[in-house]
């Protein structure tokens, strides 16, 4: 049986600065101009939806995969009723737009992470890396300081590139170009990760503890 919902919630990534945005939107906004839209705390644009005849709603997604604005139309009775609509960015098969219950979405975003652990924990990416179980755990810790904003770039932006070597991490921002090389081939990288507050991605800024 479909329930219908009051409000739903809609996970995005920024186009511009990378963040994870996870906004509310209830049926009353939509009244009057009956256009909904929601930006990023950088004010950047995130998704549009528009209500068309009380029966389809057109949504408007700023892509963080390949730079884009995404066109989708939904039935409008589909946002209230499923659990989670998934759209995709039609160039890469990203998962650019969750909308539906919150608790659904957090399944669909940690599955998300799974799946990125058990690519590196393949046989083939074991023959990769020199050491692949610091860089697992590397790449985890990469992982928490992205989802907790502590990746900082000079430039302001959050909007960061992961690269993969057989000893390293390289992290790049896609609107500088600055980089920042991430080792990890030994329990000494890990446990200089461990003890850093930030990464920063070009110049280093001091604080209380070592950073990258």
């Amino acid at each position: 049986m479909n329930i219908t919902m009051s409000k739903v919630s809609i996970a995005v990534k920024c186009s511009k600065c990378g963040k994870l945005n996870i906004v509310e939107v209830r049926p009353f906004d939509f009244s009057g101009e009956k256009v909904v839209e929601r930006r990023c705390e950088c004010f950047n644009m995130l998704v549009t939806l528009s209500l068309r005849n009380n029966k389809c709603c057109d949504i408007r997604v700023w892509c963080l995969a390949c730079n884009n604005i995404h066109n989708y139309s939904v039935k409008w009775k589909s946002i209230w009723t499923k659990r989670v609509l998934v759209l995709y960015c039609p160039l890469f098969s990203y998962e650019n737009c969750l909308i539906g219950r919150i608790k659904d979405i957090c399944v669909i975003l940690d599955n998300r992470d799974k799946r990125l652990n058990d690519a590196l924990t393949h046989m083939e990416w074991k023959e990769h890396f020199i050491n692949p179980g610091i860089m697992l755990e590397v790449f985890n810790r990469i992982q928490d300081f992205h989802d907790q904003d502590r990746i900082i770039c000079r430039c302001g932006s959050k909007n960061i590139v992961v690269g993969l070597n057989t000893d390293s991490i390289n992290l790049m921002c896609k609107n500088c170009m600055d980089n920042t090389l991430i080792r990890a081939s030994n329990t000494l990288d890990l446990n200089r990760l461990k003890s850093a507050d930030f990464i920063f991605i070009g110049a280093r800024l001091q604080t209380r503890r070592s950073n990258y």
